[in-house]
């Protein structure tokens, strides 16, 4: 299904008049996909942020730019910037425009702690300088204000879902295609957590006694950190999950590489069995490895869970009305931390 916010950069390019050939539009149009519902696209708040705040100078006049340090608080008054980073203000920016368009040009002269934005791209296309910095800067708030509309949109729907059958319906759109990956995350994290701790493990300790506790599973970052760490932690047995959407073995195995090849379980999104998941792994890196080491990664996979299991233990769950309340709370406290709602 198509988004209906699929065109808004363009419909923003004749509004201001600007050309749509142009590399600068391009590159926007680009770092704003995620606005046609693709659910692995990344939301590019640090490029897209780092644009507009340059381009706000010079709207305003100031066309010898600012400091990183003030540009970069500004960006984090913004909505969803409060985390973000000055990557994008030292070189990152230039440098993932210039990869992906083969172009001499940057977006931002960088002079000393200063930053301003290029005239050259600016002018690029044959359009007016301040008619392109407005249009990014009108583009940037826009894109901010549709990726609030449809991330909050989940949000409010499980909020007032009130019957079991309206909570259910809600949480299972998590398990579609094309819903967004933090969401599938946050989703799958509440139905484990809850059927893990219906389940107890013993130890002995030294002095001979036994010691009985739930297992509890704990989310430990969130989804989009690019930290190379894990995404749940089972206690009390050390059990590390990762949260996935594709069957591509080589990003199975750079997580295993992530961890110092630690065994790990994965979460993945799809209606294929643990079998068949396994079975095309095993299938695709036969082609490109050799096949000892194959093994030796193989051998590492601890459990996968997928969307056949995932649905059984939301079914086990529904059987009880307090655990689909204690289900809706928890998608509803991760949601708003992951989305930066409780910032």
């Amino acid at each position: 299904m198509t988004s209906p916010y699929s065109h808004f950069v363009d419909e923003l390019a004749e509004k201001h008049g600007v050309s749509k050939t142009g590399l600068l539009k391009k590159f926007l149009e680009f770092k704003t996909r995620a606005v046609r519902g693709n659910s692995k696209s990344r939301r590019n708040w640090a490029a897209v942020y780092t644009i507009s705040v340059i381009c706000e100078d010079y709207v305003a006049g100031q066309k010898n730019g600012s400091s990183s340090t003030s540009l970069l608080r500004r960006i984090r008054q913004k909505p969803y910037g409060s985390k973000l980073q000055n990557h994008h203000l030292d070189n990152r920016l230039n440098g993932e425009f210039k990869k992906k368009y083969r172009t001499d040009l940057e977006i931002m002269d960088i002079d000393g702690a200063n930053r301003k934005v290029s005239e050259a791209i600016l002018g690029e296309a044959g359009d007016k300088p301040e008619a392109v910095a407005k249009f990014a800067v009108d583009v940037v708030a826009t894109y901010a204000s549709i990726i609030a509309k449809i991330e909050i949109a989940f949000l409010t729907e499980i909020s007032s879902a009130n019957t079991q059958q309206d909570i259910l319906k809600t949480i299972v759109k998590a398990f579609n295609a094309t819903s967004d990956a933090r969401v599938f995350e946050i989703v799958s994290f509440a139905i484990l957590h809850l059927s893990f701790k219906k389940i107890k493990a013993s130890f002995s300790t030294s002095s001979g006694e036994i010691e009985t506790s739930p297992l509890m599973l704990y989310k430990t970052g969130r989804t989009n950190a690019n930290d190379g760490g894990i995404d749940f932690v089972l206690k009390p047995i050390g059990k590390f999950f990762q949260v996935t959407e594709g069957i591509d073995f080589k990003k199975y195995f750079l997580d295993f590489d992530k961890v110092n090849r630690f065994p790990l379980s994965f979460v993945v999104k799809t209606s294929l069995s643990v079998d068949e998941v396994q079975s095309q792994i095993r299938l695709k890196a036969s082609r490109e490895m050799d096949e000892l080491k194959v093994e030796l990664y193989m051998s590492l996979f601890e459990d996968i869970y997928t969307l056949n299991e995932l649905n059984d233990y939301l079914q086990e769950l529904s059987t009880d009305n307090n655990s689909i309340e204690q289900l809706k709370q928890i998608i509803i406290n991760c949601y708003k931390l992951e989305f930066g709602l409780s910032d």
